[in-house]
């Protein structure tokens, strides 16, 4: 998983105020960006299986 924002990879698990047991919401190392798990970028080394 990385971040849609900067494709860093380095992300975080958010703890959000409004919502303190939902793990979806993560934040990037590198860019502060919050997003949803369902928003992250693909990693092009990723092995897809055919």
């Amino acid at each position: 998983m990385s971040c849609p924002a900067c494709n860093c990879r380095e992300v975080y698990t958010f703890d959000d105020e409004n919502e303190p047991c939902d793990d979806r919401l993560q934040r990037c190392a590198a860019c502060g960006h919050i997003f949803d798990l369902d928003d992250h970028a693909d990693e092009e080394d990723e092995v897809s299986t055919p």
